[in-house]
């Protein structure tokens, strides 16, 4: 009893705010004693263990605090009850915490929550909420946590008639092995329940490198990695829904000068080939298009900044070919297939061998 006494006066201050009560507050008192006259917005704690309703005082088993709302004849409503280990502001029983929360707010119209204000001068003071985890089970003590460990955990549950389910979450874990100070890898992951399911799905992942997946998986291959892993396609779509000439929709690969890296794009199937495209700054900044990973290897077409073409030579001419088929042979002849199967040179220089 003394424990919850305790601990609903250290709550009191969230109650006040939330409420807008005064300060004064008269502690020690039971149901009996309360005036039948009140001061508006002064705060009574009822330490004899019976629970107002909403509106007014009645019965119960939990301890409490009451606001006074109407002076003259005294009205009451209740701020603050515990009900079992769970502190509840604004309603005298829990109906949102149902995995050991400590504390609730219950609000009744309007927008329902807290609102946290910080005014300061300097620039790197700001409102902080602190999410914190021990691995220990033993309250104020400390055990490092592991990998793959949740820190903290949002939830947006919606009501289906009956009581609440899950709609989506964001979620915070040690995203690798932590060290014993100063090294806490962290793991952002994005959750929503699809339709006709009630099953939390991760949508989008924030490793502890910075890496961005899109999709469900553990393997991130790039900054910004997308993944299906279901039938369908995997679709990326830069998308501007305006309508004069100035609204471009842009897709852009950079580099930093002339001595930086190759903007590329790369065309992959997993363990068959790759395709690439873009420019290589080793080749006078050409646009190539390449059989590889990389401009620079298989070379197939390139585009100098001359605006001159050029296609990759072939030794021999393919076996098969279609009407519209061509390729230059290493002989100097422009080879075109004019019927199936069947190259012709198009000029008399070389030979299509």
């Amino acid at each position: 009893m003394k424990k919850r006494t305790l601990a609903i006066v250290a709550l009191l201050a969230a109650a006040l705010v939330l409420t807008g009560a005064r300060r004064e507050i008269d502690t020690k008192i039971t149901i009996s004693q309360l005036p039948t006259t009140c001061e508006l917005s002064r705060l009574y704690t009822i330490t004899d263990g019976a629970t107002p309703s909403d509106t007014a005082t009645g019965g119960g088993s939990h301890e409490h605090a009451v606001v006074c709302v109407t002076e003259n004849p005294a009205a009451y409503q209740a701020v603050l009850m515990y009900t079992g280990d769970v502190a509840v502001i604004g309603h005298p029983s829990a109906s949102g915490a149902r995995l050991s929360q400590v504390l609730e707010t219950v609000s009744g119209s309007g927008f329902g929550g807290a609102a946290l204000s910080t005014f300061a001068s300097v620039a790197g003071q700001s409102t902080l909420v602190d999410i914190n985890r021990s691995r220990s089970a033993t309250k104020g003590t400390h055990t490092i946590v592991q990998s793959g460990d949740t820190l903290g955990i949002i939830a947006f549950r919606g009501s289906n008639g009956t009581s609440f389910d899950n709609a989506a979450a964001i979620q915070a874990l040690v995203g690798a092995t932590p060290g014993a100070s100063s090294d806490m890898p962290g793991q952002l992951e994005f959750q929503t329940v699809p339709d006709n399911s009630g099953t939390l799905t991760t949508r989008m992942t924030i490793n502890n490198a910075g890496r961005v997946l899109i999709g469900s998986g553990s393997t991130l291959d790039a900054l910004l990695h997308v993944r299906n892993v279901a039938s369908g396609d995997v679709t990326a779509l830069v998308d501007h829904t305006g309508t004069t000439g100035t609204d471009n929709a842009r897709l852009f690969a950079r580099v930093s000068g002339g001595s930086g890296g190759d903007p590329i794009t790369v065309y992959n199937v997993t363990g068959v080939t790759n395709w690439s495209s873009g420019v290589d700054n080793s080749e006078s900044d050409s646009f190539i298009i390449a059989n590889a990973a990389a401009p620079g290897t298989n070379n197939r077409f390139t585009i100098t900044t001359a605006s001159v073409f050029r296609f990759a030579t072939l030794a021999t001419a393919p076996g098969t070919c279609s009407i519209g088929d061509f390729y230059v042979d290493t002989s100097g002849a422009y080879c075109a297939c004019g019927a199936t199967n069947t190259w012709s040179n198009m000029i008399a220089t070389g030979s299509c061998a």
